[in-house]
């Protein structure tokens, strides 16, 4: 297991287990992620999209860990390619093991295990408040 540097990495923990909870509906009760990730993307209210889900400020280490950060690991698995996805899942444990790791680490892991520049995704995704631009939103096979 990899455990946080500091607060504002939380979502290296919780947005991690909270797709959790949505891989195992796709994968023991064959739900459609696609779909239910367009869903939530269409319901959800402006206020939504407001919190940051790195660096979010004392006292907002979990606001939007557990939803927010939920489309924004679906989103990041469409950005990757399963290949890639499942690769940097599998991995990054192995590069911290029983270690601590920050979300910076993380985001220069995955491009690195990628071969994709990922400033924007991330920045959209993690590092910004607001709804991420159409490009980020719907990315790789996500069509909008």
């Amino acid at each position: 297991e990899v455990s946080v540097s500091s607060w504002a990495d939380i979502c290296l923990n919780e947005c991690f287990a909270s797709y959790a909870q949505w891989l195992w509906a796709e994968g023991k009760e064959g739900d459609d992620l696609d779909a239910r990730y367009h869903d939530a993307v269409g319901s959800v209210p402006r206020d939504f999209w407001e919190p940051r889900l790195y660096d979010m400020g004392a006292g907002n280490e979990f606001s939007g860990v557990y939803d927010k950060g939920i489309l924004a690991m679906h989103a990041l698995r469409r950005q990757l390619g399963e290949k890639a996805f499942w690769r940097v899942m599998r991995s990054w444990p192995r590069e911290h093991p029983e270690g601590n790791a920050s979300w910076p680490e993380f985001e220069r892991f995955t491009e690195r295990v990628s071969g994709k520049n990922l400033d924007g995704f991330f920045a959209a995704w993690f590092r910004r408040s607001g709804r991420p631009g159409e490009q980020h939103l719907y990315p790789g096979t996500l069509s909008n």
